[in-house]
């Protein structure tokens, strides 16, 4: 029997200028069920703020150009899918390096629906949320993960962004 590892993995948590947090539903879910922010694996050798930016505009249509780098989690983040997630995904779980970015472009060029192929759609729907609705909303696996993204988001990231006059004026709140 194969030995399942940790699956490489890279993650962006996008603010709006409101300061909250881009979720999309993935598709086959319903009401509160479902929801992340946008992640995928890493391909062969791919530098993972490289495959988040990759991952990020093939499954929302957010590029590069529509976003602003705020800094990153300072650890590779883990998490353990359930069984039955494992056996489907032949993975153990994830292994996630986390980037934080501000989104600077109009709501109306994320489309999680007409994305270009050779892409698989993932999602069904997205919105903005705060970081508690973001937290009630994730998976249980993903919740202690989800957590630490979010807390070093409000704890680290703000408080600095703030004193640097990052967002000037971009974020009320």
């Amino acid at each position: 029997m194969t030995k399942l590892t940790h699956r490489s993995n890279a993650g962006m948590c996008i603010l709006n200028k409101q300061g909250q947090i881009f979720i999309a539903q993935r598709l086959g879910f319903t009401g509160n069920e479902g929801w992340q922010m946008p992640q995928g694996g890493l391909e062969e050798d791919e530098q993972p703020l490289v495959g988040a930016n990759r991952e990020l505009r093939e499954e929302t249509n957010i590029d590069g150009g529509h976003w602003q780098y705020m800094g990153a989690y300072p650890e590779i983040l883990t998490y353990d899918f359930p069984p039955d997630v494992q056996q489907k995904m032949q993975s153990l779980g994830q292994a996630q390096h986390w980037f934080y970015a501000l989104f600077t472009a109009d709501d109306d060029v994320i489309d999680v629906i007409n994305i270009d192929a050779p892409h698989i759609q993932e999602f069904s729907t997205w919105r903005w949320a705060n970081p508690e609705e973001v937290q009630q909303l994730c998976v249980d696996f993903k919740q202690e993960t989800y957590q630490k993204i979010l807390h070093y988001l409000q704890e680290e990231l703000l408080p600095e962004a703030k004193e640097r006059d990052f967002f000037a004026n971009l974020i009320q709140f």
